[in-house]
Order: C-alpha cells, then sequence, then structure tokens
C-alpha cells in the first residue's frame, strides 16, 4: 500500500464488491465519493507506531429511504412513449422488470424512448437505474398492453 493511502473494501448497494482508495495526506476531514455515488464524511484520526499508520475512521451515517415505492405500469399501444410512474422523488433507484406474461420487448428510457433507443426489456429481464424522480423514465412497448413491476425507495 502507498504510504498515506487507505483502502477501503465493500460493497456497493447493487451487492458488487467496491474498493475506493482515499488519500490522507491533507486535512483529515474530507469528504469522499464512493463509487455508487453516495458522499461520505469522514473524521479521521491517525496514530503513528514505528512504521505502521493506524487509522480510525469515523464515517457519518448514510440516510436511508423511509419508505418503498412499487406498481405496475402498461403500456397501451406500442411506439407511445408513456411514463413509469407519477411524479415521486426516491433517494435509492429503481429496479425495473418486464412482467413475466410479456410476449414481446419493453424499451426503457427517457421521453423520446422507442424501439430503436431504448433499453430493451424481454420478459422477466430486470435493470436498476439511479435516478431522483420515477417521472424521468419512460417505457414503450412492441406489444400493446404490456409492461413491467418497479420496485423504488
Amino acid at each position: 500500500m502507498v504510504p498515506n493511502m487507505v483502502v477501503i473494501h465493500g460493497r456497493g448497494p447493487d451487492g458488487l464488491p467496491r474498493v475506493v482508495e482515499v488519500d490522507i495526506t491533507g486535512n483529515l476531514n474530507t469528504s469522499i465519493v464512493i463509487p455508487a455515488g453516495t458522499t461520505v464524511g469522514l473524521d479521521a484520526g491517525v496514530n503513528n507506531i514505528g512504521d505502521v499508520d493506524i487509522l480510525t475512521i469515523a464515517a457519518g451515517g448514510i440516510a436511508l429511504p423511509p419508505v418503498i415505492y412499487n406498481g405496475v405500469s402498461t403500456v397501451a399501444a406500442p411506439a407511445t412513449a408513456e411514463i413509469l410512474a407519477p411524479a415521486q422523488v426516491i433517494q435509492s433507484g429503481v429496479r425495473i422488470k418486464a412482467l413475466i406474461a410479456n410476449t414481446g420487448n419493453v424499451y426503457v428510457g427517457d421521453a423520446a424512448v422507442a424501439a430503436a433507443n431504448g433499453y430493451v426489456l424481454d420478459a422477466g429481464e430486470e435493470v436498476f437505474i439511479e435516478i431522483a424522480n420515477l417521472a424521468t423514465i419512460y417505457l414503450d412497448v412492441s406489444v400493446g398492453g404490456e409492461g413491467v413491476s418497479y420496485v423504488a425507495s
């Protein structure tokens, strides 16, 4: 390990391993951005014992979302972008899953989503999107009446 460098191992919200390297040469009261995009304030104290630096980090709490939002959203006709859900501010993103009974594709994207540019989901497939408001995600379908279920916090 590089002197004055701390490596923090952990897992992100998606369960995948994350490694964060923190340079502690400057002000020890600093903030870092972890790969998932969450900013965590750090108060650190270093004790030197011979050639070993012992770093104590007290991480500030990360606010957990107080509620969960879920629903089912269908699109009446193909080639018609429809909003996933009414405006709802969320903190931790949304997981969108194509309904198992779908016989065609679902296309996920912005207000201009279409078969030619959307993120494609087959029946049962899912995607997690870091977003701050449910109303910014739109859906299109290849078969009318099909759609997705979602869960967000």
